[in-house]
């Protein structure tokens, strides 16, 4: 299975990453890498600010191969090191394990489900219990 991984870094011993260098926040950005691979960098309301390819990050944003990230005036930080690397020979197996094992479960099944009417969704089963008791009140009006 993938791995995310979520870092914070800045000048605070309490970061994943601590870069201690002049123009750096305490807690200066996050970054995100999900289970795709995609990285997500999201400044952390600092004053020097966050750069991407030269341009001011305000809020998160969803970095690519070889864009440039400047933390403050000038540190330039290799945020690619923190990607997480997907092995998709890996995620493919499982998921056709997975699909396997769900084939064989829905046709190893010969005889119905007793219950099966549980698996209805809330919405149908409301309905249903609803129509019930509007059936049993015309059924009293009726009679009475």
């Amino acid at each position: 299975m993938s791995k995310t991984q979520h870092l914070r870094i800045g000048a605070s011993s309490k970061n994943d990453v601590i870069i201690k260098d002049q123009g750096i926040d305490s807690v200066h950005l996050e970054l995100f890498s999900d289970v795709d691979g995609n990285v997500f960098v999201t400044d952390l309301a600092t004053k020097s600010g966050t750069f991407v390819n030269g341009k001011r990050l305000k809020g998160y944003t969803l970095l690519s191969i070889g864009d440039s990230l400047v933390l403050g005036e000038s540190y330039q930080f290799n945020w690619e090191q923190y990607r997480v690397e997907i092995n998709y020979k890996e995620n493919n197996t499982s998921n056709k394990q997975k699909l396997d094992q769900n084939n064989q479960s829905s046709t190893s099944k010969k005889t119905p489900d007793r219950f099966s009417f549980l698996s209805i969704d809330t919405n149908q089963q409301l309905f249903l219990i609803y129509g019930l008791i509007l059936l049993v009140i015309f059924l009293i009006a009726i009679l009475f």
